[in-house]
């Protein structure tokens, strides 16, 4: 079966419009659950000397620092605001490029290169961490739509099918921007009609600002 990637745009939307105590809770569950779905990556992530690992995506509104060795690992959130010296390692980019290294989908060194992903601190805590979870398989939209339950089947159409809407918009953007570079005599009418996929695009996508103004 092909693996599906998590939408990151909505991930995006949901962890910056929950407010915190919803998300600490729905966090505190999602670990749980995927303590008993990943048992042997938990077991060896408690085989460590104890380390936290500051998450900082810089596309959202949270910190997300993992606490892990000689206790079960634990996901705190934290304000923006929080100094990075008070952990052993602090890994920054965006939502998509951590979300990619946690699954294992692209290579470490390579989001690190590309300077997609930024370090500092205890590298050795990094490397041992990314090692650690690149010889478990995760599937994070998988172990999301189990931890909904009842709703796994529903959330998965759900999905796919804001998934093929923002596919969709997104190559009528590429032909627009296309016209747009090609000296067409039209090219106010482009610029309008590429403002207005990318409104559709911000609702597709559940972004608050474009709902506010009614797109």
């Amino acid at each position: 079966m092909q693996h599906q990637a998590l939408p990151v745009p909505l991930a995006r939307v949901a962890l910056n419009l929950l407010p915190d105590g919803a998300l600490t809770r729905g966090l505190d569950g999602l670990m749980r659950h995927l303590a008993r779905r990943h048992a042997k990556l938990f077991r060896n992530l408690e085989a460590f000397k104890p380390a936290r690992v500051l998450f900082v995506p810089t596309d959202l509104h949270h910190l997300f620092a993992l606490s892990f060795g000689k206790a079960p690992a634990q996901l705190e959130i934290f304000p923006l605001e929080t100094p990075r010296d008070a952990f052993d390692a602090v890994i920054e980019g965006r939502l998509g490029a951590l979300l990619s290294l946690l699954e294992g989908q692209e290579d470490g060194d390579t989001l690190f290169f590309a300077r997609a992903l930024k370090i500092a601190g205890d590298t050795s805590v990094i490397v041992a961490l990314r090692n650690t979870i690149d010889r478990e398989e995760v599937d994070l939209l998988e172990d999301l739509l189990a931890f909904s339950g009842p709703f796994a089947g529903p959330a998965r159409l759900a999905l796919r099918a804001l998934d093929r809407l923002g596919r969709g918009i997104r190559a009528e953007m590429e032909l627009a921007h296309e016209g747009l570079h090609a000296s067409d005599p039209k090219s106010e009418g482009l610029r309008a009609q590429v403002e207005a996929l990318k409104r559709r695009l911000d609702v597709a996508e559940g972004k608050p600002d474009a709902l506010r103004r009614g797109a």
